[in-house]
């Protein structure tokens, strides 16, 4: 037995085998987000503390769709914030998922009021990550691994998302029709992204807020079915959408601020 976290002044001892099988053994029996949560809130080896568990995928448009989970709500729900949250958001969540590790934050308990603790733990394969498990708990608690069976966990449970056919969001989505999507801010915006242009340098390029350029670029990654910048700039560039954009320049010019009244003509909600 080691000391794998500490849960207010008790230390609590978890053998990190036991921890390693238990975890396996879920990622075979659950065959839904709903019963995996539950098992993850009520076990006795991992559940100490725990107020809630929840489930995410990241769909190939960059959006992070909630699961059903088990307990005390994770996350906010849509219709409470009135839009999805991205990769690109600076949620812990986002954070995790984007940097491909696991993340702690305190945050404030949705039912109490109270202050509580999410953790993010990423579901990967080697390249990228697929979703994540996050759990809230009501103590610092956490609970520590060796990097090596963390990676083997994160592994499998991206394996056992693919198999339960949960982090597939998109294959009920209709395929992008691209140019006809595309507004010209949307274009002006990909070929700054192509440039290697962050949202707060575009932002500030164009006179708008960085939220706007978040949510324009992910709009952008939706319609061209991708999850990067870089895939989006490859896509771009050869489905000739770069071209629409007045702005486009060499790299090594130094970045002139885009005249927003250009703009006056597209009549599109952004």
């Amino acid at each position: 037995m080691i000391r794998c976290g500490v849960w207010g002044r008790r230390t609590l001892k978890i053998d990190p085998n036991e921890l390693t099988r238990h975890l396996a053994e879920l990622f075979v029996i659950c065959k839904t987000s709903t019963e995996f949560c539950q098992n993850i809130v009520q076990s006795p080896v991992i559940g100490h503390a725990t107020l809630g568990a929840q489930l995410v995928t990241v769909g190939q448009d960059g959006i992070i769709r909630a699961l059903p989970g088990f307990g005390v709500p994770c996350l906010p729900a849509r219709e409470a914030t009135g839009t999805d949250l991205s990769l690109w958001d600076d949620h812990p969540v986002s954070i995790a998922l984007r940097q491909n590790r696991e993340l702690k934050a305190k945050v404030i308990n949705p039912k109490t009021g109270r202050p509580a603790w999410l953790f993010v733990y990423p579901y990967a394969r080697p390249s990228h990550a697929v979703g994540a498990a996050i759990t809230l708990k009501d103590k610092d608690y956490s609970i520590q691994l060796n990097p090596s069976i963390q990676q083997t966990l994160s592994l499998m449970g991206a394996l056992w998302l693919e198999v339960i056919g949960e982090n597939q969001p998109d294959l009920l989505t209709p395929p992008p029709t691209f140019t006809e999507d595309i507004t010209p801010r949307q274009a002006q915006v990909l070929a700054l992204i192509a440039q290697g242009k962050t949202n707060q340098e575009i932002a500030e390029g164009l006179f708008l807020s960085e939220s706007t350029i978040k949510q324009e670029t992910v709009k952008i990654f939706r319609t061209l079915g991708v999850a990067t910048r870089d895939a989006a700039a490859n896509k771009g560039i050869n489905l000739g959408l770069i071209a629409k954009s007045s702005n486009l320049r060499h790299p090594d010019v130094p970045f002139k601020r885009f005249d927003p009244s250009s703009l006056a003509s597209d009549t599109r909600a952004p």
